[in-house]
């Protein structure tokens, strides 16, 4: 279930999936009612199963969240585009929050997120993320919960990758 629109059939990324759909642009707030709407398929098997979310929220251009807000650090471009960023990050928060609680996730679920690449602001002139190998663009977060796997949490100072996720 993806919102951004460079995920989708015309590069075949629904292969190996029962199910996939996109909605271009959609918020955190529409994807969740359609995976509510998922939910009961879900639940009839007792099989493992993998849900795939992708959501473009956290991305230019950016929307005002009131209710997730957070007052502009400084008073310029980069201060007011940074606040809007972080209400996006905090309003995402709050949805996966309440994804993770609509789908009953328990002590037997993995729980991977991940960004596909951070932002720019002008750190090195410009803003969001144009093709540029800055570590402000390729420092993301890479955040598992695998209780059952008894690994401790903390945190990894070495580089890792996505490609690290599935292994």
């Amino acid at each position: 279930l993806a919102s951004n629109v460079n995920i989708g059939p015309e590069m075949e990324f629904e292969r190996g999936f029962d199910r996939f759909e996109r909605h271009d642009m959609q918020e955190a707030r529409f994807l969740r009612k359609v995976l509510l709407s998922w939910k009961a398929e879900m639940d009839e098997s007792d099989a493992p199963r993998f849900v795939y979310l992708h959501f473009n929220d956290v991305h230019k251009p950016y929307q005002p969240r009131p209710k997730f807000s957070f007052p502009p650090r400084t008073d310029d471009e980069v201060g007011r585009k940074r606040a809007l960023y972080e209400g996006e990050l905090s309003y995402l928060d709050r949805f996966l929050g309440l994804i993770h609680q609509d789908l009953g996730v328990e002590d037997d679920t993995l729980v991977v997120v991940a960004a596909d690449h951070g932002e720019e602001f002008l750190e090195h002139g410009r803003f969001y993320h144009e093709f540029q190998l800055h570590v402000e663009l390729n420092w993301i977060p890479l955040i598992v919960h695998a209780p059952n796997l008894r690994v401790a949490p903390g945190r990894i100072a070495g580089n890792v990758s996505l490609i690290d996720v599935a292994p």
